[in-house]
């Protein structure tokens, strides 16, 4: 079965310079799936490809039965949301506006909101906690609040693909239990595709269905046991005095 996104000996990086390589990846309907990795190993660079903002330096990206570069950027928004890390620079606009951004795909030209779209911002809102800031701009928010308000506009996207470029960074860790089980949720119930980057790995290999681990400039995947079970996360993280610890999903001195 083709998933929703798959690629074919993918090459990924910037110039001549090639981050990871060989890339044979699948992401299917309803599945969580965390992309692992250290520090400037190129998870950030994989996703700006995935979605179509970087151009592949080898091999093709698919949507479906679509190579990606086929297609124009509305018809890209209409199958995909991306959410990058950081503050959004949007001025004044409120929550409820720039949550409401994420309905463009569907608004047509001018823009107009119908009651369907309401109705996708109101869910989007609620599944994240937002509303109850809802009528206050970017600006007054917290860096975990405004990272939470960038996850509810691509929800309100309403595509049956999302990738997160390190959603969690700026939240506490009961938010980002929470946020992890409302993207698992949402994948398990409505079928859709999920694929973010995170350094909270314990949490991921509790929550997530697989992994995608960079290694030497190589792409392993596989479900969360088998990372968990197997040496990939050792070797991916290896580090003089730390050790991966396969009971309990956590590094440890030694």
């Amino acid at each position: 079965m083709k998933g929703l996104l798959s690629t074919t000996d993918l090459a990924v990086g910037f110039g001549k310079k090639r981050s990871i390589e060989h890339i044979d990846l699948q992401l299917n309907a309803g599945e969580l799936v965390a992309l692992i990795g250290v520090n400037g190993s190129g998870k950030s660079t994989l996703l700006h490809t995935l979605s179509g903002l970087l151009p592949p330096l080898a091999g093709t990206v698919h949507l479906q039965d679509d190579p990606i570069d086929a297609l124009r950027a509305d018809q890209r928004a209409r199958q995909m949301a991306l959410v990058l890390t950081g503050r959004p620079q949007v001025g004044l606009l409120d929550v409820r506006t720039l949550v409401g951004l994420g309905r463009q795909p569907w608004t047509g030209h001018f823009g107009r909101l119908s009651s369907e779209d309401r109705e996708r911002i109101e869910e989007a809102m609620r599944a994240t906690d937002t509303l109850r800031f809802a009528d206050r701009h970017i600006g007054q928010l917290s860096d975990g609040e405004a990272q939470r308000v960038m996850i509810a506009r691509a929800l309100a996207q309403n595509t049956p693909i999302i990738l997160l470029d390190e959603p969690m960074a700026f939240l506490d860790l009961v938010n980002r239990i929470l946020v992890f089980r409302s993207l698992r949720d949402l994948a398990h119930a409505s079928g859709k595709t999920i694929l973010l980057s995170t350094h909270d790995l314990q949490t991921a290999l509790d929550l997530c269905d697989r992994f995608f681990v960079v290694h030497d400039r190589t792409l392993w995947t596989g479900t969360a046991a088998e990372a968990r079970s197997g040496n990939i996360l050792k070797e991916a993280f290896r580090i003089d005095g730390v050790e991966f610890d396969p009971n309990t999903g956590a590094f440890r001195s030694r």
